[in-house]
């Protein structure tokens, strides 16, 4: 941390994080969408910044998880912004979800949380950035478990930021695209 904490303040702050993040992509800097999904991933006290070892692993682990299922990411957003719109509508977002679930269709709840916590921009749907971003904190969090947690008691009645802070015990979602 210390490389990176140049102003020695003991948290790394945005532009910080975002050095870390691309000496971790060989030299390849990443975009603003890419810099919050990664903070707000790891950022556990809301501050803006992330400061302890645990907030530090779990920024790297983010950032890694969101760079290994780029290229999947990609490919599955094609298919399912079947009309092209560039983004994806409440009704394709839900056809995607039951994809990733093995075929089990979400509850209008589970998608309306899924919505909320992914459309930063507010759009009504979710476009590319955002959706690699909902996909990638699946897919890093899900071999953490919930270990009994109540996610469902998560979602229900959850704010956007509620909603993003309960993405720490997303649903186990199960990815298997051929």
């Amino acid at each position: 941390m210390k490389k990176y904490d140049v102003n020695e303040s003991g948290d790394l702050d945005r532009s910080q994080l975002k050095q870390l993040m691309t000496d971790y992509n060989n030299k390849v800097e990443p975009n603003e969408e890419e810099v919050s999904f990664v903070l707000k991933m790891a950022d556990a006290r809301s501050t803006g910044s992330v400061s302890d070892e645990n907030e530090i692993k779990e920024a790297v682990s983010a950032w890694k998880g969101l760079q290994r299922d780029m290229d999947l990411i990609n490919a599955r957003y094609e298919h399912y912004d079947n009309n092209q719109s560039g983004m994806l509508e409440k009704g394709q977002l839900k056809v995607l979800l039951q994809d990733l679930n093995e075929g089990i269709p979400p509850t209008k709840a589970e998608v309306e949380w899924v919505l909320a916590a992914a459309d930063k921009s507010e759009s009504g749907g979710v476009d590319h950035d955002e959706l690699r971003a909902a996909i990638a904190i699946d897919l890093v969090h899900a071999d953490g478990g919930g270990g009994g947690h109540d996610r469902a008691a998560d979602r229900r009645g959850a704010s956007a930021g509620q909603a993003v802070g309960a993405l720490r015990n997303p649903l186990r979602l199960q990815v298997t695209f051929e």
